[in-house]
């Protein structure tokens, strides 16, 4: 099987030994035979490992080629084929071991010194998505409460902690799962996120915060006065500047009591007997 004429067709061959008997006859019908044997060695094989990348755009990856067997037994040498996302070849080279590999697809190529060569199984090298960070302000201040601000992230390998510094200099700030509510004082905030693997994502969006004006009540007493005994034509009128806007006027006596007064117009008190009074201004 696998003879014909004086050619041999070695697929049809076993692995392994085989004995092959000659038998030839001449033009004066001499005949004779003779038995040689063929060693059909296996093909290489191989098993091909790969680990995971940490950080979104690295190259850290390395594809370990072990369990090398079949073929010459020896002087193997190894090409690393990239099919996605792009397609390269790197090699052909004596080391098992390809380092500094980004996500992608591979497949590697083990050949030995009689040229027999094996292709592996594709490997898959996988990277997490990239970190994005948000930050929005989650609550206004008013008068008693500063504001808060809601920092968010996604992507990488969670969970994350974040800083005001890009190289994390003085420590995290804090932790936090999928989001973190942060108190702060007027100023100007922008955030780093790390995640559990130490990636570190851009800076968030930076949100300013202005402190708030000075609240400040101005009184116009020009008509703050009685014309005749027990009458009550007194008028104050109070202005507001600054605070959060939307004032509301309390006309109060001079213990701090609610004095009841007719309001032409917001601020402006009317129908005023003779007395000691105040305003009291809430602005928000």
């Amino acid at each position: 099987s696998g003879i014909m004429g004086n050619i041999i067709n070695t697929t049809a061959l076993n692995t392994g030994m085989n004995y092959v008997t000659y038998s030839y006859t001449d033009t004066n019908s001499c005949s004779s035979s003779s038995v040689d044997s063929l060693n059909i060695l296996q093909e290489p094989t191989i098993s091909i490992s790969g680990d995971s990348i940490l950080c979104f755009g690295d190259t850290s990856a390395t594809i370990t080629i072990s369990g090398v067997t079949g073929g010459q037994g020896s002087n193997y040498s190894y090409t690393l084929n990239t099919t996605s996302p792009t397609v390269s070849t790197s090699g052909p080279q004596t080391s098992p071991i390809f380092s500094g590999l980004g996500a992608g697809t591979y497949n590697v190529v083990v050949t030995d010194g009689y040229n027999c060569s094996y292709t592996s199984a594709s490997i898959v090298i996988v990277q997490p998505t990239v970190i994005q960070s948000q930050l929005v302000k989650s609550t206004s201040q008013t008068c008693l409460t500063g504001t808060t601000l809601t920092l968010s992230a996604s992507g990488g390998t969670g969970p994350y902690t974040y800083s005001d510094n890009i190289n994390f200099t003085a420590g995290p700030l804090g932790s936090f799962v999928s989001s973190t509510t942060i108190n702060v004082a007027p100023g100007t905030y922008v955030y780093y996120v790390r995640d559990a693997n130490g990636c570190t994502a851009n800076a968030s969006n930076q949100i300013k915060i202005d402190p708030l004006p000075t609240l400040v009540v101005n009184l116009d007493v020009a008509n703050a006065f009685i014309n005749c005994a027990g009458d009550n034509t007194g008028v104050i009128v109070a202005t507001a500047q600054g605070g959060l806007g939307n004032y509301v006027y309390t006309l109060q006596d001079a213990l701090g009591n609610i004095v009841p007064a007719t309001q032409a117009s917001p601020g402006n008190f009317t129908q005023l007997f003779a007395g000691d009074y105040q305003v009291r201004v809430d602005s928000g």
